[in-house]
């Protein structure tokens, strides 16, 4: 129930032939119905700003999409946490139609603030 990606997404890798360095993971709870959790999407600073975390995260969304079945079960939602120092994935994540819908006081226990925010992705 938990996938690790390293390279460049297959989506990527067949249209631009390029290999750039990210990391993306992602976890499913398997009940009758799918949250897909977004551990960590990661692009190495020069590379930001080309679109490859946009790529990502709508690989994600177009693979379990929020509302439709993935695996035979229907998939509630997309979810991820961000650290609530972070403005800029917070406006990436709701540019990217994510709703923030919870903030955590203590979620990080090794950063400095360690309060989270969770956003999630649902059927429209």
């Amino acid at each position: 129930d938990f996938c690790l990606s390293r390279g460049l997404g297959d989506v990527y890798k067949r249209q631009t032939y390029l290999s750039v360095p990210f990391v993306a993971a992602w976890k499913m709870d398997l009940t009758y119905e799918v949250k897909v959790y977004v551990m960590t999407i990661g692009v190495l600073g020069p590379y930001r700003r080309l679109g490859l975390a946009t790529a990502l995260i709508k690989y994600i969304l177009a693979t379990a999409t929020p509302g439709s079945l993935f695996a035979g079960r229907s998939v509630e939602c997309v979810y991820l946490h961000v650290q609530t120092s972070n403005q800029e994935a917070r406006a990436f994540y709701e540019q990217l139609g994510f709703t923030l819908t919870e903030t955590i006081p203590a979620y990080y226990t090794h950063a400095d603030p360690a309060s989270a925010w969770v956003f999630e992705k649902r059927a429209n």
